[in-house]
């Protein structure tokens, strides 16, 4: 596979990489152009996946054909100053100098990714889908089948899918 000629794609997957251990679930890396780098995890239905774009790291669902929700999605924006860089989505109280993008992404967008892998994704079981393809969707993702059907399709969800499509997969 051509190595990546974004920065900040070769930058996640030198994360990736290295940080392949502390996941509770397999990150697959899958198509990449020069403006996204897209990838799935392990065991998961492909209803859900990530896109890592030019300074936004996105969890979205898909579902027969129609794009239902953005799960997580989180932005940084790095602009170069004296001694490296900061982020200019963050508030001037809270900005925080980097030594360069790599790093800040890192702490942005690839840890928070990580995170959000290993307490939210990584014990969900169901996925809740809301809405029709004619009318506004969003997705939620549950543990409990039983919590979830309680909820029922009267009370707002039109479609409820297994999230996971086989056995757990732990690369440590």
């Amino acid at each position: 596979m051509p190595r990546p000629r974004r920065r900040i794609q070769r930058a996640f997957l030198a994360w990736l990489s290295a940080n392949r251990q502390r996941f509770a679930l397999e990150i697959l890396p899958g198509r990449r152009t020069d403006r996204v780098l897209e990838f799935s995890f392990a065991g998961i239905n492909r209803a859900v996946s990530g896109s890592l774009g030019n300074y936004s790291l996105s969890i979205a669902v898909e579902y027969e054909n129609c794009f239902w929700d953005l799960l997580w999605d989180v932005d940084a924006s790095p602009r170069h100053v004296t001694g490296g860089c900061i982020c200019a989505l963050c508030e001037h109280t809270e900005r925080r100098l980097f030594p360069d993008r790599p790093a800040l992404w890192s702490d942005h967008l690839f840890e928070p990714f990580l995170e959000w892998t290993n307490t939210e994704l990584a014990n969900a079981n169901w996925l809740l889908l809301f809405g029709t393809q004619q009318t506004a969707t969003w997705a939620r993702m549950v543990a409990d089948r039983r919590a979830a059907e309680a909820r029922g399709p009267g009370q707002g969800w039109t479609t409820l899918i297994p999230l996971r499509v086989k056995p757990r997969i732990c690369p440590r």
